[in-house]
């Protein structure tokens, strides 16, 4: 029996199944997060795209607590918005794996994100 829709490749390096992936701007990252219930499943992984598509892995952003439901890329490329389950939102700069900033910002799930403006980052 066949799929409508047949495997080309797998993403591996989730403990549980992917919820949310965004690529840059420029097409030289992929962003992706899995389904988590705890702070070591819930970490952004950043993958290096080839010039042939081959992933590299590069490096795991952490900050989150519950399943990361949305990546957004920066109009840049240069910054990363992840919203959770665990109520807030992130704002990474994955040049160098590190959080700029982590926001409580409703009393419920944070499903959806967009950017407005970078500037002020």
């Amino acid at each position: 029996a066949g799929s409508l829709w047949p495997e080309e490749d797998k993403l591996y390096g989730h403990v549980h199944e992917l919820q949310a992936l965004a690529v840059s701007p420029d097409g030289r990252w992929l962003a992706s997060a899995a389904k988590a219930n705890q702070a070591t499943d819930a970490a952004i992984r950043l993958w290096s795209v080839a010039e042939d598509g081959r992933l590299t892995p590069a490096v795991l952003l952490s900050g989150h607590t519950l399943t990361v439901c949305r990546l957004r890329w920066s109009p840049s490329g240069g910054l990363l918005l992840a919203t959770s389950r665990d109520r807030h939102y992130s704002l990474h700069n994955p040049a160098n794996g590190r959080m700029l900033k982590l926001v409580e910002g409703h009393a419920r799930i944070i499903w959806d994100a967009a950017w407005l403006d970078e500037q002020h980052f």
